[in-house]
């Protein structure tokens, strides 16, 4: 397998101060060598990526989410990272959530799929609502839209191999260079930029797969525990 140069990147924010830390520690131990870091906060608190800078040396950059609702900071986040990554010289972008914990070989596993894009699942929600991400992309009136799947409906699909999905979340995903040059990451009301991306892609029609032999660990915490932070 070519040593391709893998970029890691995500928005990261203080509500996640209670996981950030072990997942920097996590990242960093990936069983691959050829990465680079970056990562940009749209935190309200100028500290919390202050501190991470000290303690971790990674280069964090920040959008200002003031006056902004969640979906448009986020894309702007998104889009932060890509032209980080558009701007170096790294074949693969490898989007992983600051509160999705991977496998140490997950990038020489996804690598090997030899996909454009190609993720590991993960779980989202929480108690009897927790399901794996992912969405249906359906073609409904002339337009593109994405059905939520219950958890039995995607268990039913779930057989642990490589499947062809819709859309796989920004937990884990890999992603070449091809597919993002001269994207823009974009949002709207309840739709943030990873759901648009995957519509596009199916727009596009541009195959994504999910790797199903390995599912990423999810410390997800509700929003409202965090609305302190919602300014």
């Amino acid at each position: 397998m070519k040593d391709y140069k893998v970029f890691i990147s995500c928005p990261i924010n203080i509500s996640k101060r209670y996981c950030i830390e072990d997942f920097f520690d996590n990242i960093i131990n990936y069983n691959y060598n050829n990465l680079q870091y970056y990562f940009v906060d749209n935190s309200h608190d100028k500290w919390f990526r202050k501190n991470l800078i000290n303690k971790y040396g990674f280069e964090i950059d920040h959008v200002n989410p003031k006056g902004k609702e969640p979906h448009e900071y986020m894309a702007d986040s998104m889009n932060m990272c890509l032209v980080k990554f558009l701007n170096s010289d790294c074949d693969f972008w490898f989007i992983n959530e600051c509160d999705v914990f991977c496998d140490k070989d997950v990038i020489n596993r996804l690598l090997s799929k030899e996909r454009l894009i190609v993720a590991s699942p993960y779980f989202i929600q929480l108690s009897h609502n927790s399901c794996l991400v992912g969405t249906e992309c359906e073609k409904l009136y002339g337009n593109y839209t994405n059905r939520p799947l219950s958890w039995k409906e995607d268990f039913i699909k779930f057989n642990g191999l490589e499947n062809k999905v819709t859309s796989a979340g920004f937990g884990a995903v890999l992603i070449h260079r091809s597919i993002l040059e001269g994207y823009t990451f974009h949002a709207k009301e309840n739709c943030f930029a990873d759901t648009m991306f995957y519509m596009d892609m199916t727009h596009e029609n541009i195959d994504v797969y999910r790797d199903e032999s390995v599912i990423a660990e999810h410390r997800n915490i509700s929003w409202d525990l965090n609305t302190e932070y919602k300014k």
